[in-house]
């Protein structure tokens, strides 16, 4: 996570935790919670009918209302923390599935590779699972001209293209990769001959799929990937399960007992309480930081989880569109082995 990325979880999480006990505190969620822990207390009054129990049914009475007020804070922080996640989730998702223009070398007779019916399955797959496909459909009647303005608008209307090169003789192609890559369209280059070298135009950065590992899967990993990386909601949902788990990442994250301490803590608290005679007031606002940094804590957590996978995402798509190490962006997003196993470590070589 960057530096400024921090800072900004730390303001965050620490506000949230606040603001949720505040609005818990000005709320009276609860007539026993809101007589035994909030309000102006400065002795222990309240508190006299456990003294009336035994030493040990007190402190365990009070411990009790104390992991019930825990309890209740957890409920409204995660509720704060989702209604801010929902949000975001809301601006940052694109609804839309992207346009996709496929360009491929059309396939006369005599071609040493039929790409036009690799383009025709892609198309088949992509439109089965919501995308809006671009497609050129050439035929002899169309001019040169004609050719041109069609591909040009085709591109235009796009947010990304899949290509399907012909390695034995030129085409559209080349200048259609060149296009995109000037409006700064992503590119994913379809890999389906053992000798096929990276087109003059394109980058090394562009994903290379492989079409017959692709093949075994129907082709199903393609939508995935291109969801993925234009941002689509269903890979932008886990937001909300970081925010609904916040509060747990404190107890996922300490393996040395963190109950035990939290037991102690809170034991320690009941006894000063109790035993000590010390004022409620000064007890609670020490209970009211520790239950503030929890919270804290445990939003920290969560948005170093939701942090690290936006940076991936980024760097995804970054690389996608400018060149770089784009298998491992994958690899560390995590995207599953049904998706890495289609695309191509090394990427192709060029051809000089």
């Amino acid at each position: 996570m960057k530096e400024n990325q921090k800072v900004t979880a730390i303001f965050i999480s620490i506000s949230l935790a606040i603001l949720t006990l505040f609005l818990m505190e000005i709320g009276g969620i609860s007539d026993k919670c809101s007589q035994y822990f909030f309000g102006g207390m400065e002795n222990m009054g309240q508190l006299n009918f456990f003294l009336e129990k035994s030493y040990f049914e007190g402190i365990k009475s009070i411990m009790l209302l104390v992991f019930a007020l825990f309890v209740l804070y957890m409920v409204f922080f995660v509720m704060i923390f989702l209604c801010f996640s929902f949000l975001y989730f809301l601006l940052k998702s694109k609804w839309r599935k992207p346009s996709v223009f496929i360009s491929h070398k059309h396939s006369g007779e005599g071609a040493l590779v039929n790409t036009s019916q690799i383009a025709l399955d892609i198309k088949a797959i992509l439109e089965k699972q919501g995308f809006r496909i671009c497609f050129f459909k050439y035929t002899n009647e169309l001019h040169h001209d004609e050719v041109n303005h069609q591909i040009r608008d085709l591109l235009r209307q796009s947010d990304c293209m899949i290509v399907v090169p012909d390695p034995y003789s030129p085409s559209y192609v080349n200048t259609e990769i060149q296009c995109a890559a000037y409006d700064h369209k992503p590119v994913y280059i379809i890999k389906h001959t053992l000798d096929q070298k990276l087109p003059d135009t394109a980058n090394s950065g562009h994903p290379v799929i492989l079409y017959q590992e692709l093949s075994k899967e129907t082709l199903y990993p393609l939508p995935k990937i291109m969801s993925f990386v234009h941002s689509h909601w269903r890979f932008q949902v886990n937001i909300l399960f970081y925010a609904l788990l916040a509060p747990f990442f404190v107890l996922a994250e300490d393996e040395d007992g963190f109950s035990i301490k939290q037991v102690f803590i809170f034991g320690v608290l009941c006894t000063l309480m109790v035993y000590f005679n010390v004022p409620v007031f000064y007890v609670l606002s020490l209970l009211k930081l520790l239950i503030i940094g929890i919270g804290a804590y445990g939003c920290y957590m969560a948005m170093e989880d939701i942090f690290k996978k936006l940076n991936l995402q980024k760097a995804v798509s970054q690389s996608v569109l400018t060149g770089g190490t784009t298998y491992d962006c994958f690899e560390a997003a995590n995207l599953g082995e049904d998706i890495l196993k289609v695309l191509d470590k090394k990427g192709l070589s060029l051809k000089h």
